[in-house]
C-alpha cells in the first residue's frame, strides 16, 4: 500500500468519538429496554417465535458492537489519523473492521425478524413465498459484504496494518458490495412498511388498531433513510479511516438501533396488554369474550387468549337476571351453540332392594330430578344407606 501523504495544512484536531459514544449509548439503551419488554411479554404468554429469537440475537450482537466501539474511541476512533499514534491507528482500524462484521449480521437478522413477524400475522401461501424469497435475498446481500471483508486482504491483517506484507483488493469492491446491500435493504424496508396495510386490511379488527399497527411498522422507514445517508458517507477512496469511518459508524448505529426499536414498538400493544393485565375485549354488550376473572387469566392459549373450554354463555331468565350456563357448548369441540339450544338432564332412580346379612331389606327412596330450564340440575345427595 502506498504511503499516505499528510494534507497541507492539516485538519484541526477534533474528535467525533464523544458524539459516537453518547448517541450509541442512548440508542442501545432503547434497544435493550424494548427487546427485554418484548421477550418478557412473549415468554409470559408462552408465544415465543422465530422473530423473537432473531431480534434477541440481534440485540446481543448490537450490545457487543457498542462495547467494541467504546474501546476504539479510547484509542482514538473519531480523531484524524495525523494526531494519533501508528499503533492506535492500526488498532482502531482492526476494531472498525470487526464492528462491520457485526453490523451486516445484525441488519440481516433484523430484517429477517420483521419478515417472520409478518408471517405470524397472516399465513397466506403467496405471502409466505414472497417473504421467504425476501429473506433469502437479505441473507445473500448481507453475507456479501462479510465475505468481501474477510477475503479483501491476504492476509486479513493487511486491512488494518498496511505496513505488513500482503495485498488487498481495490477499496471500491467493498464499497460497491455495501451499496448493493443498502439498495436491497431500502427495497425490503419499503415492502415491509407497505405490506402491513395489505395484510391487516382484511383482518377483522377495528380501524384504529389497523392504523396504529401500520404506523408502528412504518417507523422502520426512518432507519431506511438513515441507511441511505450511511451509504452516501462512504467513499471509494479514504486515507483518514479513523475519522471518516467514525462518521459512517454514527449513521450505521442509528440505522441499526432505530430499526430494532421500531420493530419492538410494533408490538407495543401486545406488550402493554401483558403488563397492564388488560386481556379483555368486549366488542358488544357485556358478553365476555376472552375472560375476565383471575382464574381464567391463568388458562390462556399460546396467543394469550382464554382457552375455548373456559368460554361462558350468559343469558337472561324471566326475572331479567344474568345466569351462567356451561351447558350451552359442544362437549366435543367446545364451540358455543346457538342460545336457543339447551341440554336437558333428567335422572330417574328406582328403588333397589338390598339384602343384608340379617335378612333385613332396605330400599332407596324414589326420587327424580326434572330438567332445569337453565341447564344442569342441582342434584341432591340421598341419605346414607
Amino acid at each position: 500500500m502506498a504511503t499516505v501523504v499528510p494534507p497541507n495544512p492539516l485538519p484541526p484536531d477534533e474528535s467525533l468519538g464523544g458524539v459516537l459514544l453518547v448517541l450509541t449509548c442512548i440508542l442501545v439503551s432503547f434497544t435493550i429496554i424494548t427487546t427485554v419488554l418484548r421477550i418478557w411479554a412473549r415468554l409470559g404468554r408462552g408465544a415465543m417465535g422465530g422473530d423473537d429469537y432473531a431480534i434477541c440475537v440481534c440485540c446481543l450482537l448490537a450490545v457487543a458492537r457498542t462495547a467494541i466501539q467504546i474501546v476504539s474511541v479510547q484509542h482514538g476512533n473519531g480523531r484524524h489519523r495525523w494526531y494519533i499514534s501508528k499503533a492506535d491507528y492500526e488498532y482502531v482500524n482492526f476494531l472498525t473492521w470487526l464492528t462491520q462484521l457485526f453490523l451486516f449480521t445484525n441488519i440481516g437478522l433484523l430484517k429477517c425478524s420483521i419478515c417472520l413477524l409478518m408471517l405470524r400475522i397472516k399465513k397466506d401461501r403467496m405471502l409466505r413465498y414472497c417473504l421467504y424469497g425476501m429473506m433469502v435475498g437479505l441473507v445473500l446481500t448481507n453475507l456479501l459484504p462479510i465475505i468481501v471483508l474477510l477475503a479483501e486482504c491476504n492476509p486479513p491483517k493487511q486491512y488494518w496494518k498496511p505496513s505488513s506484507k500482503g495485498k488487498c483488493w481495490p477499496t471500491k469492491v467493498r464499497i460497491y458490495s455495501i451499496y448493493l446491500q443498502v439498495a436491497y435493504s431500502v427495497i425490503t424496508d419499503l415492502i415491509c412498511a407497505l405490506l402491513p396495510i395489505a395484510v391487516l386490511w382484511k383482518v377483522k379488527i377495528n380501524m384504529r388498531t389497523k392504523l396504529g399497527v401500520c404506523v408502528l411498522m412504518s417507523l422502520g422507514l426512518i432507519a431506511t433513510a438513515v441507511a441511505i445517508v450511511r451509504a452516501s458517507s462512504l467513499g471509494t477512496k479514504s486515507a483518514d479511516l479513523s475519522y471518516d469511518y467514525c462518521i459512517a459508524a454514527i449513521w450505521a448505529n442509528t440505522e441499526l438501533h432505530v430499526g430494532i426499536s421500531a420493530t419492538n414498538f410494533a408490538l407495543s400493544r401486545m406488550i402493554w396488554a401483558f403488563f397492564t393485565g388488560n386481556q379483555t375485549s368486549e366488542p358488544s354488550g357485556n358478553t365476555p369474550r376472552y375472560g375476565t376473572s383471575s382464574t381464567l387469566s391463568k388458562r390462556k392459549s399460546r396467543q394469550g387468549y382464554v382457552r375455548s373450554q373456559d368460554y361462558s354463555m350468559y343469558d337472561k331468565d324471566g326475572l331479567g337476571n344474568k345466569r351462567q350456563s356451561r351447558d350451552n357448548t359442544s362437549r366435543a369441540s367446545q364451540i358455543p351453540l346457538d342460545p336457543m339450544i339447551r341440554k336437558a338432564v333428567s335422572v330417574h332412580m328406582t328403588s333397589v332392594a338390598l339384602q343384608g346379612s340379617a335378612g333385613s331389606t332396605e330400599s332407596l327412596p324414589n326420587w327424580s330430578s326434572p330438567a332445569q330450564p337453565g341447564g344442569c340440575d342441582d342434584l341432591r345427595t340421598p341419605h346414607a344407606i
